[in-house]
């Protein structure tokens, strides 16, 4: 089976058998998954990936010795890649000696996680009475001040201690540290207190640092879409998927960055493409109806918004926006029962009172509808006073 293109950047997908295995391994279907990446090792022997993932499949099914061999085909290949997966398998079954020897290799990998991540790991904790263990860490010296600032820095992040994180940071960037991962940090700090242009300022000076790094391109193509910079973020996003095709989380970001810009074929070719190994995802059939109703095609986002409620009736979004389409193809009575199911699960939702309102008055229930209105302006949307002016008795203003 051969690899397909992703449409729009041109860029070569993993083979057929990977990708599905690679979804069912997210999606827990442990089977599935181990009969597509065997498919896919058929193919091509020697593909990293496949080795990979059968690896960590094999772990998680208690299977170390078929997982070992498996990691080590790719240690072969990418050292430092699965060397923690192996410092795992060989710690599960006793062999302390060879899950050090791949500890030292973790350690100096480009693949090195940070600290704190190797000692809360469930597997490493079991071994931290071990007298090999606690030996190696007594003389280890792997961890620098860098690693130690950014472990502070995360801390801080953790607690919500962001005044204390950002000068941390400003006096981290003065010593010779690699600067990208602290200005990422940063960046985080201010997309959490909603100031984005600070955020992508410090993410324009991160990425020419670390280039070839998706995560920063995925991290600004948010953050611009926050600012409502669709076709800037659109060229990131595609710029992480060239890195890394087989991000399946990055394609649904990328319709919604490609519908807002006027690509709409290239919007529904990317939800295709996700919902085709992840058709239980309700969240991506309600951004799919979003993309639909932004579009004024509501028949198609019925169809999406029935999806999603099929698969979770406890979300307050998708009923409203299911109401918001029914109300736009003139189904009142079918909008009002979706919006009075958003306001039992979400009380103080303003848009749904206003367009209950609307619902109501169409209807021909002005006093509903004029208590809907004095609602949505009593929880914030300031579009209700012209409606309760235009269609209610002053005692109701």
């Amino acid at each position: 089976m051969l690899a397909t293109s992703i449409k729009g950047i041109g860029q070569r997908l993993p083979d057929e058998y990977l990708l599905s295995g690679m979804a069912m391994y997210e999606r827990d279907i442990k089977d599935s998954s181990l009969i597509y990446f065997k498919k896919s090792l058929e193919i091509k022997p020697d593909n990293s990936d496949s080795h990979f993932y059968l690896g960590k499949l094999y772990f998680d099914m208690n299977n170390n010795s078929e997982a070992i061999k498996h990691f080590l085909f790719v240690e072969k290949k990418q050292t430092g890649r699965a060397s923690f997966m192996l410092v795992k398998a060989y710690a599960q079954i006793g062999e302390i000696e060879k899950a050090i020897e791949f500890l030292e290799i973790h350690l100096r990998s480009n693949y090195k996680l940070p600290e704190s991540k190797i000692f809360l790991d469930p597997v490493i904790q079991k071994l931290e009475n071990n007298g090999l263990w606690i030996d190696f860490w007594k003389n280890n010296n792997s961890y620098s001040g860098f690693d130690e600032a950014i472990a502070s820095i995360n801390y801080l992040i953790k607690t919500k201690e962001y005044l204390e994180a950002i000068n941390l940071i400003t006096e981290s960037l003065k010593k010779a540290y690699r600067k990208p991962p602290l200005l990422a940090l940063r960046a985080e700090i201010y997309d959490m207190l909603e100031n984005y242009s600070l955020a992508i300022e410090d993410l324009n000076n991160a990425i020419p640092g670390d280039k070839r790094n998706p995560e920063l391109y995925i991290f600004r193509a948010k953050v611009l879409m926050k600012e409502h910079k669709y076709k800037a973020a659109l060229k990131d996003l595609d710029i992480a998927l060239k890195y890394t095709p087989e991000n399946f989380s990055i394609y649904p970001l990328r319709a919604m960055a490609e519908q807002k810009s006027g690509f709409l074929e290239r919007a529904q070719s990317d939800m295709n493409f996700y919902l085709r190994y992840f058709p239980e995802d309700d969240n991506a059939w309600y951004g799919f109806g979003e993309i639909y109703k932004s579009e004024g095609l509501y028949f198609d986002a019925l169809k999406c918004f029935n999806k999603c409620l099929s698969l979770d009736k406890t979300k307050s979004e998708y009923y409203l926006s299911r109401g918001e389409t029914y109300f736009n193809t003139r189904t009142f009575k079918y909008a009002n029962n979706d919006l009075a199911m958003a306001l039992d699960l979400d009380p103080r939702n303003a848009k749904a009172y206003f367009i209950k309102g609307q619902t109501s008055l169409k209807l021909g229930d002005k006093d509903h509808a004029c208590y809907c209105f004095q609602k949505a302006f009593e929880y914030g949307m300031r579009e209700s006073y012209n409606e309760m002016i235009k269609n209610c008795p002053p005692e109701n203003n």
